[in-house]
């Protein structure tokens, strides 16, 4: 497994506990573009704060990156609300960053986000076991990440 699959594991993994951090139940996140778009860009958020060392720089970071407008307070209240709301998600990211660059394993790296970054119960569904057999234990992934993603049911 190269680094840019893992990293799309992971960023399914982190949608995941966004979501259940945030209270937004399954079937609502799976019926609802307007969540799914607020979940995708609190996983730009907490990417961008663990990439930058000042709270300053994750907005600078955020302006460029956001698909819709926003204004520089208003992505600065997303900043704000990422570290009351998200701080584990960051703190994952933060720890995965460093792993990466001590050129850890997949597996490694994936047991600790796993049992570091809780996810909600509804969203530890079949695919999620199916990665986890696949990464931490080198069994075929019997769904793939194209077909069955936080996104479907």
């Amino acid at each position: 497994m190269d680094t840019t699959e893992l990293i799309r594991y992971v960023d399914d993994l982190m949608r995941r506990a966004i979501a259940s951090d945030l209270k937004i139940r399954r079937k609502d996140l799976v019926s609802s573009p307007e969540l799914q778009e607020r979940v995708e860009h609190f996983l730009i958020t907490v990417k961008a704060i663990s990439a930058t060392p000042t709270n300053d720089d994750a907005v600078d970071a955020l302006v460029g990156l956001v698909k819709k407008p926003a204004s520089r307070a208003s992505l600065a209240a997303d900043v704000t609300t990422a570290y009351e709301k998200l701080y584990l998600e960051i703190a994952g990211f933060e720890r995965l960053l460093e792993m990466l660059k001590l050129k850890m394993g997949p597996a490694v790296i994936w047991d600790f986000l796993r049992t570091r970054v809780p996810i909600g119960a509804e969203f530890d569904d079949e695919w999620l076991a199916s990665a986890d057999a696949w990464i931490l234990r080198g069994k075929v992934i019997h769904v793939p990440l194209g077909q069955a993603t936080i996104y479907s049911l």
